[in-house]
């Protein structure tokens, strides 16, 4: 799973922005998701993040409009802003279980969430997203999407892919040998408001795979990319040898705004002390995406 201080880095970077100006009303309106939530480990951070973000708010301003009661926070995020979408029954189980215990008090009844974190798969149509969420989702209307998508390469995986390409996901994007997250990008631009914001960490192989193409075009066409953290070869999941990771923060639609580019060096595993120490030194670049391939200007 995704090292929690990246999770909470990841969180709080791409909702901060949407939190500008906002009461807990107005806070309690944002829907946010993680298409491949796994265990919960993404949405449970959102939760702790917005939970803060309200108190610190309430703490400040104890006559704030729309304030809740203190108890009643975390419950109240849950319940409003927090969409999950697994293919692994056993894994949706396990994140209703941790969100539930998390925000659950002594005598609470076990909620079942079932209208929040579903067992679906998130790339096909089959999904009704209105249905399935009970009218509290909608197809190019929700906020932000985060999450760690899985890596899965073609080879030895056909089936998994075949479901796509069949799709109309895959009529559009589908290319032999690329990885199975791509899907996850196209999906997450569909899903998302204009305006609405994405963060994945994957590895970093896309930005110049040869069969990356149809990703970066859709990038370049469908988004502004914000910021790309690329971990180059440190480690960051203790089971995954070899592996080379990035975060790719993006906004859905075309605006002017400066992309912070951070490449990191060395080798060996990644502390969180470090990270946000090279964040802070690190310096904004330009970057422009053009059609075949991610162009940085220094």
């Amino acid at each position: 799973y995704t090292p929690e201080y990246l999770v909470d880095y990841i969180v709080e970077e791409t909702i901060s922005p949407l939190l500008e100006g906002k009461g807990p009303e107005d806070i309690l309106e944002l829907n946010i998701l993680d298409p491949s939530m796994g265990s919960g480990h993404f949405l449970l951070g959102v939760v702790k993040f917005l939970e803060g973000h309200i108190i610190s708010l309430q703490d400040t301003d104890k006559k704030i409009k729309g304030s809740i009661e203190f108890d009643q926070i975390k419950k109240e995020v849950l319940k409003s802003c927090v969409f999950g979408v697994d293919i692994n029954r056993l894994a949706t189980q396990l994140a209703k279980f941790s969100l539930w215990i998390y925000t659950s008090q002594k005598g609470d009844f076990l909620e079942p969430l079932s209208d929040q974190l579903i067992e679906s798969n998130t790339l096909l149509d089959s999904l009704n997203w209105e249905d399935k969420f009970n009218g509290q989702l909608s197809h190019g209307e929700i906020d932000v999407v985060v999450g760690n998508p899985p890596y899965i390469g073609e080879k030895g995986n056909r089936e998994i892919f075949k479901e796509v390409e069949n799709d109309s996901l895959g009529e559009r994007y589908y290319q032999s040998k690329i990885d199975y997250f791509y899907f996850f990008f196209h999906k997450g631009l569909d899903l998302l408001r204009e305006g609405g914001r994405l963060a994945y960490i994957t590895t970093n192989y896309y930005l110049n795979a040869s069969r990356g193409n149809l990703l970066r075009n859709d990038l370049a066409e469908r988004s502004t990319v914000l910021s790309l953290i690329n971990f180059n070869e440190r480690k960051i999941f203790k089971s995954a040898q070899g592996q080379h990771n990035i975060i790719t923060f993006l906004k859905k639609g075309s605006y002017s705004e400066n992309c912070k580019v951070v490449e990191f060096t060395g080798k060996g595993p990644l502390i969180k002390n470090e990270l946000y120490s090279v964040l802070k030194q690190s310096e904004k670049k330009m970057i422009s995406i053009k059609k075949k391939r991610l162009s940085i200007v220094k």
